[in-house]
């Protein structure tokens, strides 16, 4: 075992979350989302590509996130299970 001090766990961004929230409040830029959750730009830009690349979010804008309906389906189906 180890006696060394351990660190602090960084802020998650969990998609689950982001897509509840662009489905409450719409479109939201990288920085929003990123003070939102306590991540860096660089985390909620690399989430926000990921979710894209699924057809979760797409950016209308540039710089800008909504929810598509296949994120809103995922949401739904996701939420289901968590109940």
């Amino acid at each position: 075992m180890s006696n060394s001090p351990s660190r602090p766990s960084k802020p998650k961004l969990e998609l689950v979350r982001v897509l509840a929230v662009l489905d409450q409040v719409g479109a939201l830029t990288t920085g929003a989302l990123a003070r939102g959750f306590s991540v860096s730009d660089h985390q909620a830009h690399t989430m926000m590509t990921t979710a894209e690349r699924r057809c979760l979010v797409y950016s209308p804008t540039a710089d800008t996130w909504t929810i598509t309906e296949r994120g809103r389906e995922t949401l739904a189906s996701l939420s289901h299970f968590a109940n």
